[in-house]
């Protein structure tokens, strides 16, 4: 109960929810503010802005030999990827809300029979990819759930930027994520891009 007698003295007010939620400064790059809003791979090459389409990682059991238990391959159909770049290429990705770098995983495809493809594992349920098929890189984040991929470290290849738990083997998905190939300098992404063009989508 507050006495009459005294001077009145407001109450502190809470900090102001501005404050307590400061602005997260980013680093300077210069294609950071041309990536659009929406989740997904993103490639700057010289004919222009292209967003790399979504796969689906299909499966089946292929035989070990006698007395071994079938193992489990993961595919995607078609012996090289539609978006293909230099390593000198800007790569941005953008995550959904709630996600992190470290639900993402860059493994490596192996060509053969007309498709992609890695080991699985020895189960349909459980995925354990061999770790000469995981291809390490770097990252920094330049924006909000944003993310360039350092692209000079992959070596040439077919690849597969995997969102971790994203498969679900009872509906014959083994995965989700973006297919890509990382080429030499003599052979540019763009004249990949000219051979299938129309096929990508651009901004």
């Amino acid at each position: 109960m507050l006495d009459p007698t005294l001077p009145y003295t407001p109450p502190v007010p809470p900090p102001a929810a501005a404050a307590s939620k400061a602005t997260k400064a980013y680093p300077a790059d210069a294609y950071a503010n041309r990536v659009p809003s929406e989740p997904g791979l993103y490639l700057f090459l010289a004919s222009g802005l292209v967003k790399v389409n979504e796969k689906v990682l299909l499966g089946a059991e292929e035989p070990r030999g006698f007395m071994k238990k079938p193992k489990t391959v993961a595919y995607l159909s078609g012996s090289a990827a539609r978006d293909r770049f230099t390593p000198s290429t800007p790569v941005y990705l953008r995550l959904p809300e709630g996600k992190t770098m470290q639900e993402e995983l860059a493994v490596r495809l192996a060509v053969g029979d007309g498709r992609r493809q890695l080991d699985a594992g020895g189960t349909t349920t459980k995925q354990q990819f061999k770790p000469e098929d995981v291809q390490p890189f770097e990252s920094s984040e330049v924006g909000a759930q944003l993310f360039r991929i350092d692209a000079t470290k992959i070596p040439g290849g077919e690849y597969l930027l995997l969102a971790i738990g994203s498969a679900d083997p009872s509906r014959g998905i083994y995965g989700k994520g973006y297919d890509f190939a990382v080429v030499s300098q003599a052979r540019t992404a763009d004249e990949k891009t000219k051979n299938a063009k129309g096929k990508s989508r651009r901004y």
